[in-house]
């Protein structure tokens, strides 16, 4: 009701009028008037705020007069000046529409103009603005008015940043507008994971942000919001080793087989030894020793070592040269009553075979025959008469034939 708003108004200029000291009539004005030194006053009209208006009237483009006071619209600013030829009142009334309280602040002016405003509730979405101009020293007054709640925005990072692993970079305000975002990045230092980041809006449960490109962004914050960064852990990576069956890579002491993958921190290193299997040629120049591709070298305990691990490695080993055996047949000139027929090199491979047949002279037979071999396990082969295979040769080998006899018939 009008009766209403009016009685609110005048509560409200009473009160204002009662706290303020009375300053000296204009010359040539009522006396019974008292003025402000503000000739004029402009409030912008920021976010939040739908429009202005006196207690009876909008204010819009035309200038509407409320007692000794002028209002008009001009573009986004509210210039209030006053219906006379003296100084504003020492208190100016009117009315915002808006969902939140307003808030003033002084944007600008020649000198400080002591300004103090009071924002009171009015209906639904009508707040009543009461501006008092009585310690005002300047002589125009430009103000801001704001109806959109700001929000404070913290951080939990129990602990330095130097010894946290990361540096952290905001992009805005901590203090926030209410629908509005928050961004900030978190960078971390050479040798360190990016820390997981959380946030708790107004005591609700923690919800994690993933940055894109580096910045984190925070939408739509309507309460006071705790950012949580956690600890940054220094970053890790994988030795990987490929193990062949020719040979195994163990602990710089030999005593067991090292452990695959090895994990270690940025910068660290990895030592170990390659041992080759039983057949294969211990002192070969051939065996190389490889990380990510990059030859690496033993040193004189046959130990090899990675320095300084910035990245996931891959070792691996080529080579390796597995040993060779010969197999020494009987001498011609010994070979009585038979041959030896091989298709086989008399070079073999360890762990290899080594097949051959006995072809007998005529007039000669294999009765007790004996086949010998000083390396390797000699068998008959099925399904061929004298033929034998050597297999599993590890060392040189001599075949010995015995007991090969000339044929004795009865007359």
């Amino acid at each position: 009701p009008i009766w209403s708003k009016i009685l609110a108004m005048l509560c409200a200029l009473a009160l204002c009028i009662s706290m303020v000291p009375a300053a000296s009539a204009a010359p040539g004005g009522d006396s019974s008037t008292t003025y402000s030194n503000v000739t004029k006053l402009t409030v912008t009209k920021g976010d939040g705020i739908e429009g202005f208006a006196t207690y009876s009237k909008d204010i819009d483009s035309q200038i509407v007069t409320d007692g000794s006071v002028k209002y008009r619209m001009v573009d986004n600013t509210l210039e209030v000046t006053s219906a006379s030829s003296d100084p504003l009142p020492l208190a100016i009334t009117f009315y915002a529409q808006a969902d939140y309280q307003p808030t003033i602040d002084l944007t600008s002016s020649a000198e400080s103009p002591n300004v103090s405003t009071t924002v009171s509730k009015y209906g639904n979405d009508w707040w009543m603005i009461t501006i008092s101009l009585a310690n005002a020293t300047a002589n125009e007054v430009t103000l801001n008015a704001e109806a959109v709640p700001t929000y404070t925005v913290t951080f939990d990072e129990n602990g330095s940043q130097e010894s946290k692993g990361y540096t952290l970079i905001k992009v805005s305000s901590d203090t926030v507008k209410h629908g509005e975002s928050y961004q900030f990045y978190v960078i971390p230092k050479t040798g360190y994971q990016t820390p997981e980041v959380t946030v708790t809006h107004d005591g609700s449960a923690l919800e994690s942000v993933t940055p894109k490109d580096g910045l984190y962004t925070v939408s739509d914050i309507r309460s006071d919001i705790t950012i949580t960064i956690d600890e940054a852990h220094v970053q890790k990576y994988a030795v990987n080793f490929i193990s062949g069956d020719e040979y195994s890579f163990v602990t710089v002491d030999g005593s067991v087989s090292i452990e695959n993958p090895q994990t270690v921190n940025y910068g660290g290193s990895v030592s170990f030894k390659v041992v080759l299997g039983g057949m294969y040629n211990q002192s070969a120049d051939s065996v190389k020793v490889y990380a990510n591709g990059t030859e690496i070298f033993k040193d004189t305990n046959g130990v090899y070592t990675i320095n300084d691990i910035k990245v996931n490695q891959t070792v691996s080993v080529t080579g390796v040269e597995i040993n060779k055996y010969t197999v020494t047949l009987p001498n011609v000139g010994d070979r009585n009553g038979y041959s030896i027929v091989t298709a086989d090199s008399t070079t073999v491979n360890a762990g290899g075979s080594f097949t051959f047949r006995i072809a007998l002279v005529a007039g000669y037979n294999s009765t007790n025959i004996q086949v010998n071999a000083t390396s390797g396990t000699v068998t008959p082969n099925d399904g061929a008469v004298n033929s034998y295979t050597i297999s599993n040769i590890t060392a040189d080998t001599t075949i010995s034939i015995s007991g090969i006899e000339e044929a004795q018939y009865n007359v």
